[in-house]
């Protein structure tokens, strides 16, 4: 973090790393994607300082060599006023978990 850099602003900055890949699995003309990867840093701001309000500019670049890829920048916001919510996929599998008491000897 670097900190306050004025009263009204708290500034914070990350790097990150990212790699993903994708298979073909059952798709019609599917095709393996190998395996792509990327550097980045962020720019992390709360404002005003201390605020529930986050605020992320990001920038990343291409390190495997692939003629599509590119640079990407990418401006988002978070507030910490809103609950995280899952994926529904994900929420859906934890609802489907059976009761601990289903262990017990009688």
């Amino acid at each position: 973090m670097i900190g306050e850099v004025t009263r009204h602003a708290l500034v914070g900055v990350a790097t990150f790393a990212e790699a993903g890949r994708v298979w073909a699995g059952d798709a019609p003309y599917g095709m393996d994607s190998g395996t792509r990867v990327a550097l980045g840093a962020s720019l992390l701001v709360a404002f005003p300082p201390r605020s529930q309000q986050l605020w992320r500019l990001d920038i990343a670049a291409p390190i495997s060599a692939d003629p599509g890829a590119g640079w990407e920048i990418r401006l988002s916001s978070r507030s910490a006023r809103t609950p995280s919510r899952e994926p529904r996929d994900v929420a859906r599998a934890r609802a489907g978990v059976a009761s601990s008491a289903i262990f017990l000897w009688p």
